[in-house]
């Protein structure tokens, strides 16, 4: 695990909801500090780096750093729905506005770009 920048170690660095999700199961069974702090780490790191698109919404594949700024130019519709699922997840066990932001601008772009493809 990539302490310091959230997600794995190396690039290029994959959002992995599947991976997360776990974790977050994991930590609602077992007290875990360590990996709730990993999971917040990559969600914040996630979130103010430049996969997430702040203009728009919505998550790119993947970003090409290992610090989540340089995004890969395109954005999956599997990758954005299971990533809404874990900031809604996030956002009710951990009250963090952030989530809640990010979670609704996924939303929006989802409805938006995603309504018609």
């Amino acid at each position: 695990w990539d302490m310091t920048e959230g997600g794995m170690n190396g690039a290029p660095k994959f959002p992995m909801p599947s991976n997360l999700h776990f974790l977050m199961d994991y930590t609602h069974q077992f007290t875990d500090t360590y990996t709730d702090s990993f999971i917040q780490l990559t969600l914040d790191k996630m979130a103010y780096g430049g996969i997430f698109d702040q203009l728009a919404g919505g998550f790119s594949r993947y970003s090409v750093d290992a610090l989540w700024k340089a995004p890969h130019f395109e954005k999956m519709l599997y990758d954005n729905a299971q990533l809404l699922t874990i900031y809604a997840k996030a956002y009710k066990k951990y009250n963090n506005p952030l989530y809640l932001e990010i979670l609704t601008k996924i939303t929006d772009w989802l409805v938006h770009e995603m309504r018609d493809a």
